[in-house]
């Protein structure tokens, strides 16, 4: 492709009357109606307005396009290749005449271009948006007054910008000009189409015609220049954005489009419930997946079939932003399980979660999913909810899992009621063979509750081994779920912890804990009210001689350790509410000074009975001075039995898994037995986690346990079995009024 490197006038031109947001130019989408041409043909009827020089300039444009990028066709590139192209007579060019038809509000003046738009528009909307916010229009004369503070206007035509004002005050441009104003324009709705453009000089971006700005400022410089600020305040109803996705057989979804447009990049894009059909995956994937980038995509309970599958399987190669899709609810049945687990049978991409929950699948989408799990280790979260999967389909996923082919670390088959005893040996194979496999749900299958809960209780028992290379504590796992307990309570009658959720769904349909042999039927009648009384749940998930008022209470310190910027301080202030005044535990957080000059005071203070290092996820550096400083002199210095966790922290900052910090945040915690956490004191995540279980840990062991019975914690045991005075701030309580009642 060759180019003219010279004077781009489109940045200069006079830009049309400002007309009210609310005038349309309904006329302008009157192309929609009409088909997709190859260029000579759709400027067949421009012959007699861009006179003989039509026909040589459209043979250049071809001759340069015959290798375009971003997926266009050569007649798209060609048709932007035109446009940036000038007559010998500049003002005969089409670029102009065709802005004098868009801006003139006349439909007869438009109708010979309508043709030529539908490509032009179709190759514009394949073009990904501009990445710059800010971008800049210029004109040789003053027009400040003709824009005041307030106003808000839309233009009809097509305009040219740059994304430098550096650009503009060359001499090339208005470098030389006494009088000027230059537009500044905040927008996101702008098209990069240097690459197909005949002049590359400067990076030439085109506003598209319907945006609605407001003039938020005007200024004039000492140098004579003036500026006008402008940003888009919205997008009219009948934005050709909306109504020109190039998608197969014409189809298009106005509403969709607006709704993506609307939605962040490379955020979530929640698209559930709007009856999208399989052509809407076009859509879906070029604006949501191609230019919007998302990372997670919801199409719960619409209208997809194995077609809508195939068309978003296309979307996971090269697309390293996309991590989890959510299907549930569509019938994409085996055959759309096939096409998705076809696409993700890459090493290469990097995706996570996939959501296929009541889609209508069998034993044969399982086999899909094994081998695709089996060759993509990057997918660890497995959603088969609700469907049609037998004992076969289990065997062959658990046995990718067992044999440790895949990365998979949950997978859910609820309510797959073909589900039966038979599949228990291989359930308890995968959990005890594989070590990073800890979740699987298996609720309102047709299993014997007693049979599997025996079976995996054997299991559990029989995996010290696998529970230390978790680095989780089995006695934090729920005994139903399997998962870490973020929410433990005690049951009394088997004096075990349970995941709140868990045991209070065990509960509402059993009259005996999971850990105990169920009685006959006929007894159950007969003990229910009994049993209800007895099955009392106390939050906290607190040893019960823990919980008895009459207990004494016993003082834990912990102590939260990490550089300044980190924010150590701010986890100390959630601890607040988390433990209530019932328990007989208090607990007091120290946040060590993160400087140096405080070294005198560290080696007092790290007696104590529990230790969080924190490292800021956006400071690397932060982690190193975990590893080579904090964790060392805290080693040297600790109490016999000390508890310690290590916080990947303000994930709410940045949590991609990609990240090095979180690789090496991994590494250590494996090396030194320590349980690792990703947290967030801004939205709370994992810090209430985080504190039950380093409490947990502490009453678990066995030294730290009797000293605070026998001490109360005033004294703590070293590293050396010496015992020292460390002073306590006593938990603040409110007096109890003495009331009369007893």
């Amino acid at each position: 492709m060759s180019f003219s490197f010279e004077i781009n006038p489109r940045l200069l031109t006079d830009l049309p009357p400002p007309l009210p947001s609310h005038q349309t130019l309904h006329s302008i989408y009157d192309y929609q109606q009409h088909p997709l041409l190859p260029l000579e043909q759709a400027c067949q009827p421009l012959h007699d307005i861009l006179g003989t020089e039509l026909q040589l300039y459209m043979t250049i444009a071809n001759l340069n396009c015959q290798q375009p990028k971003h997926g266009l066709t050569q007649d798209e590139s060609a048709s932007i290749y035109l446009y940036t192209m000038e007559w010998n007579e500049p003002h005969h060019s089409l670029h102009v005449l065709l802005n004098q038809a868009l801006s003139s509000l006349d439909p007869n003046q438009l109708q010979p271009w309508l043709n030529y738009l539908k490509l032009f528009y179709t190759a514009l909307f394949k073009l990904p948006y501009a990445e710059y916010d800010t971008l800049w229009h210029g004109v040789a004369k003053d027009v400040g007054e003709e824009f005041r503070e307030g106003d808000e206007v839309t233009w009809w035509s097509l305009t040219s910008m740059t994304s430098s004002f550096d650009a503009l005050q060359s001499p090339m441009y208005l470098g030389r000009e006494e009088v000027q104003t230059v537009f500044s324009i905040e927008t996101k709705y702008g098209k990069s189409i240097r690459e197909h453009s005949h002049v590359q000089n400067d990076d030439e971006i085109v506003l598209l015609p319907g945006v609605t700005v407001k003039v938020v400022g005007s200024s004039k410089g000492e140098d004579g220049i003036q500026i006008v600020q402008l940003c888009e305040v919205g997008l009219p109803d009948d934005f050709i954005v909306d109504d020109t996705i190039p998608v197969a057989d014409g189809y298009r979804n106005p509403e969709l489009g607006k709704i993506i447009q609307a939605s962040p990049t490379r955020g979530k894009l929640t698209l559930d419930s709007m009856n999208l059909n399989d052509q809407d995956m076009e859509i879906v994937v070029k604006l949501g997946l191609i230019e919007k980038r998302c990372m997670i995509l919801s199409l719960r309970d619409n209208l997809i079939t194995s077609v809508g599958a195939s068309i978003l399987s296309e979307a996971f190669l090269g697309n390293t932003a996309f991590k989890s899709l959510i299907l549930d609810g569509n019938r994409i049945l085996d055959v759309g399980v096939q096409s998705l687990a076809k696409g993700l049978s890459d090493e290469n991409i990097y995706f996570r979660t996939l959501y296929l929950n009541s889609v209508g699948m069998s034993d044969a989408g399982c086999e899909y999913l094994a081998e695709a799990i089996r060759i993509n280790h990057c997918i660890i979260y497995l959603f088969l909810n609700n469907n049609e999967i037998t004992d076969r389909g289990v065997r062959v996923l658990l046995e990718s899992i067992r044999s440790g082919q895949c990365g998979l670390t949950m997978l859910t088959l609820s309510g797959n009621n073909l589900i039966t005893d038979d599949s228990v040996d291989v359930i308890c194979s995968a959990i005890s063979t594989n070590i990073t496999f800890h979740q699987l749900h298996l609720c309102h299958c047709s299993l014997t509750p007693a049979e599997v809960v025996k079976s995996l209780s054997s299991t559990i028992r029989s995996s010290d081994e696998r529970s230390k290379e978790m680095q989780t504590p089995r006695d934090f796992l729920c005994p139903i779920s399997l998962a870490v307990m973020e929410m433990p309570v005690i049951l009394i009658e088997d004096g075990r912890s349970y995941e709140k959720r868990q045991i209070e769904r065990w509960l509402s349909t059993n009259n005996t804990s999971p850990m105990t042999e169920f009685r006959e039927k006929q007894e159950k009648a007969q003990h229910c009210e009994l049993l209800s009384r007895e099955l009392v749940i106390k939050p906290g998930g607190l040893p019960e001689e823990f919980q008895d008022k009459k207990h004494p209470r016993l003082r834990i310190k912990i102590c939260t350790l990490g550089d300044r910027s980190v924010g150590p301080d701010m986890i100390a202030l959630h601890l607040d509410g988390l433990f209530q005044e019932r328990y007989a535990v208090s607990i007091t957080v120290v946040d060590l000074p993160g400087n140096m000059r405080y070294n005198n005071v560290w080696t007092d203070q790290y007696r104590c009975h529990g230790a969080i290092f924190v490292c800021d996820v956006s400071q690397p550096e932060t982690l190193k001075d975990v590893i080579d400083g904090w964790y060392p002199k805290f080693k040297q210095h600790r109490s016999t039995g000390c508890q310690s966790v290590l916080l990947c922290h303000k994930i709410d900052l940045s949590e991609d898994p990609e990240d090095q910090i979180f690789k090496d945040a991994e590494q250590f915690a494996m090396e030194n037995d320590i349980s690792l956490f990703h947290t967030s004191a801004v939205t709370e995540k994992n810090i209430q986690a985080m504190f039950n279980q380093l409490v947990l840990c502490i009453l678990a062991s066995r030294s730290l346990l009797d000293q605070l019975k026998n001490n109360g914690s005033n004294t703590i045991t070293d590293g050396q079995n010496r015992r020292e005075s460390v002073q306590l701030r006593p938990p603040v309580r409110k007096p109890k009024k003495e009331t009369g009642c007893c």
